[in-house]
C-alpha cells in the first residue's frame, strides 16, 4: 500500500515539473512515510488569487492530489474485491454465477411492447368518424328518410343488370335491323315503338341507379348520398349516359315512323341508345365470377359476340345494295320485285 503511495507521489511531482508549476514552501501534497492509513489525508484550503478568482498554483497541487488519491482507492477496492473473490467458497462462487445468469435472461426476455398496425388505426379511426357524421339524408323529394346508396355486391344488383344488358342487346339488334329492313319495322309498329321506350325508361332508371352505386374509400362503403353523385357526375360514364338518353326521336315529329322501301329508316336516329354497352360488360364479368363454369360461359359470349357480327353484316350488305341498285350485278341483293325477294326472311337470310 505504502509503495503504491510512493509511486503515486513520485508521478505527481513529475506532472508538476512538466507543468512547471512551482512549490510553494510549507506546503505538502502528502502526510509523512509514517502515515499509514490514506484516509488520513487532510483538503489543504485553496488559494485564491485576490483579482480574477483564478486557482493558485497551490490550489491546483490540491485538486491534483484529491485525484490521484480517489484512482489509488479505486485501484485498492479492485484488488481487495479480487482477493476476496479468490478466498470465497465454491457455494458464493455459484450464486454470483446464477445471479449473472439471471439478469442476462431476464435482460434477453424483456420485449418492448408491439407497436399497433398504423394502417389498422387509419382504419378504425376512418370508421369512427363515419359513424360519428353519420346522418340520416333524405331522398325521393323527402318522402322518405335514409342512405340511398346500392351495394354492387348484392343479388339485387346483378339483377338489374341483367335487366339493363337486355334492354341493351334489344337495342343492338332492332335499332340498325329496323333502320335497314323496313319490311322487319312493318311488321309491327306498335309494337317496336312500345318496347323502344320502355328501354328509355330502364335506361333512365339506370341513371339513378348509377348515380347512388357505393365504392370504397379507404376499405370502407361510402353512401353518402351526395359524394355518390358527385363521384358518378365527374366520371365519363354519366357524360355517355346522358348522351345516350337524349330525345333524338323527337326527329319523329318530321320524318313519321313509317318506313317504305328506303335505307336507312327513321328509328336510326335512336342510335345513340348504343352507347350503353359498358353495362354488359359489367354483366358478363359478374356472371363469369358467380357461375360454376366460366369457361363454357365465355364460350356463349364469344358466339353472342358472333351472331350481332353476322346480324350487323347483313344489315350493312343490304344498305349496301340499296345503294348500288338491287340486281343491278350478281353480288348485291336480288330485285325486290320479283317474288319472294321483297320478303323479309328472304331478304335477311340470303347468302
Amino acid at each position: 500500500m505504502l509503495g503504491k503511495t510512493s509511486r503515486g507521489t513520485r508521478n505527481i511531482s513529475q506532472f508538476e515539473n512538466l507543468a512547471g508549476i512551482p512549490e510553494e514552501p510549507g506546503i505538502s501534497l502528502w502526510p509523512s512515510s509514517s502515515t499509514t492509513s490514506l484516509p488520513s489525508l487532510q483538503k489543504i484550503p485553496e488559494k485564491r488569487s485576490g483579482e480574477n478568482g483564478f486557482l493558485s498554483p497551490g490550489s491546483l497541487r490540491n485538486s491534483l492530489a484529491d485525484d490521484t488519491c480517489s484512482e489509488i482507492l479505486r485501484v485498492e477496492q479492485r484488488d481487495a474485491e479480487e482477493q476476496l473473490n479468490r478466498k470465497s467458497s465454491p457455494l458464493s462462487k455459484l450464486v454470483a454465477t446464477l445471479q449473472r445468469i439471471r439478469s442476462w435472461t431476464t435482460r434477453e426476455n424483456h420485449q418492448e411492447p408491439e407497436r399497433p398496425d398504423s394502417f389498422l388505426e387509419k382504419m378504425a379511426m376512418a370508421g369512427q368518424v363515419r359513424e360519428a357524421d353519420d346522418t340520416q339524408h333524405a331522398f325521393c323529394c323527402g318522402v322518405m328518410r335514409g342512405d340511398f346508396a346500392i351495394d354492387t355486391t348484392k343479388p339485387a344488383h346483378y339483377k338489374w343488370l341483367f335487366v339493363m344488358t337486355a334492354a341493351l342487346l334489344y337495342n343492338w339488334v332492332m335499332i340498325v335491323g329496323r333502320a335497314v329492313f323496313w319490311e322487319l319495322h312493318n311488321l309491327s309498329p306498335a309494337l317496336w315503338l312500345s318496347l323502344d321506350y320502355i328501354c328509355d325508361g330502364v335506361y333512365v332508371i339506370d341513371m339513378v341507379i348509377r348515380a347512388h352505386e357505393g365504392y370504397l374509400e379507404q376499405g370502407l362503403m361510402v353512401k353518402d348520398p351526395s359524394k355518390l353523385r358527385k363521384n358518378y357526375i365527374k366520371s365519363w360514364g354519366f357524360k355517355l349516359d346522358l348522351i345516350s338518353i337524349l330525345p333524338t326521336d323527337l326527329v319523329y315529329l318530321l320524318t313519321g315512323t313509317n318506313c317504305d322501301n328506303y335505307v336507312p329508316g327513321p328509328v336510326l336516329v335512336r342510335v345513340n341508345r348504343l352507347l350503353r354497352i359498358s353495362r354488359m360488360g359489367e354483366f358478363f364479368d359478374k356472371t363469369e365470377t358467380r357461375t360454376n363454369f366460366p369457361n363454357a360461359f365465355r364460350i356463349c359470349k364469344v358466339v353472342l359476340y358472333i351472331l350481332v357480327i353476322i346480324h350487323w353484316n347483313a344489315c350493312f350488305y343490304f344498305a349496301i345494295s340499296y345503294a348500288i341498285g338491287f340486281g343491278t350485278d350478281g353480288w348485291v341483293y336480288k330485285n325486290i320485285t320479283i317474288g319472294r325477294n321483297g320478303t323479309f326472311s328472304h331478304q335477311y337470310i340470303y347468302r
